[in-house]
């Protein structure tokens, strides 16, 4: 006797019924698989600038005094200063700093330069004083200086050593140029706690407003689509600095973190450099860390009042409870 087994095939229905369930469990899915590696990426990034915070903070406790932001001597006045003066020929030429020994030794070079040796960047920090010295330092990649959310460090640097933070001068930065006269009135918007090289030196007592209510570093706006371009806002960290904008940003009322998406390259306002403005790849908002190490994610729609009182030193607008 021979037994007939009937075997039951899927239809099509019942397949595209499988496979639109399978569509939604995935686009359900992949939103959290999303946000979860943001907020890893996020997590990262709060802990390099933290450490970058306390790079700069062992730096004050080692000279007295926070980093300076560095200085663009090109820009000085022919012979208000003589170890600065502008150069256009001779050996300081040659060796690829544009403006005199000052240039040549690094004195002038930017807060990311100077707290190497306090985040493990010693044997960089020590390279010699040559033009192939100058050379190494700013073809290293520090990976703490990388936002995970935005680019990864050395990937595509095109042999500079990129930040993606920068340090809070203040209320206002000035002009490029050093000013005419040299005194407190011209650097009085200068009222963070990393300033310009040569405009004095802040210490933790400046800081009247306390060290845990002013910003001291956090994440700069860059325009996406110039990751690797060498835009000011995106030159090297390791030079004098001031001059560009790769290093330093300002906060006020009018200058409020915004995303990278909504860089003015992008909305039509400048064809290159934000200049002056935090902000970050992340959706929601941008990480900073405090005066006294501690790190404080700022949302972009943060109070604009309260945002300058945490950009400035000593203006006594303490921050409410509960911050910003």
């Amino acid at each position: 006797m021979s037994i007939t087994v009937h075997r039951r095939a899927f239809t099509l229905v019942e397949l595209l019924v499988v496979i639109a369930i399978v569509a939604v469990l995935v686009g359900l899915l992949l939103p959290a698989v999303q946000s979860a590696r943001e907020s890893a990426r996020r997590a990262r990034c709060a802990s390099g600038i933290r450490q970058l915070g306390l790079g700069a903070i062992r730096f004050m406790e080692s000279k007295g005094f926070f980093p300076p932001a560095g200085k663009d001597a090109c820009y000085e006045s022919q012979g208000q200063q003589p170890s600065h003066r502008q150069c256009t020929a001779g050996p300081a030429l040659a060796q690829g700093g544009c403006c005199g020994p000052a240039d040549i030794d690094r004195v002038e070079w930017s807060w990311g330069y100077q707290i190497l040796p306090f985040i493990e960047g010693q044997s960089i920090f020590d390279q010699p004083m040559t033009a192939a010295g100058h050379a190494v330092v700013r073809r290293t990649p520090i990976p703490i200086m990388y936002c995970p959310t935005r680019r990864s460090p050395g990937t595509a640097d095109l042999g500079r050593a990129r930040t993606d933070y920068a340090a809070n001068v203040g209320h206002t930065s000035g002009s490029r140029e050093s000013p005419p006269t040299v005194g407190a009135a011209a650097f009085a918007g200068l009222s963070g706690l990393i300033i310009r090289t040569g405009a004095g030196k802040v210490r933790p007592a400046q800081a009247r407003d306390g060290l845990s209510n002013t910003i001291l570093l956090g994440e700069k706006q860059i325009n996406p689509r110039d990751f690797v371009t060498p835009y000011d806002e995106n030159e090297t960290y390791a030079s004098t600095g001031w001059g560009d904008t790769e290093v330093r940003r300002i906060g006020n009322q009018s200058n409020v973190p915004k995303p990278d998406l909504q860089h003015p390259s992008i909305t039509g306002t400048n064809a290159t450099a934000s200049s002056s403005v935090f902000g970050s790849s992340h959706t929601n908002g941008v990480c900073f860390v405090l005066g006294d190490g501690s790190v404080r994610w700022v949302s972009y729609s943060v109070d604009p009042v309260a945002y300058e009182r945490a950009c400035r030193r000593d203006d006594g607008q303490v921050l409410a409870s509960g911050g910003f």
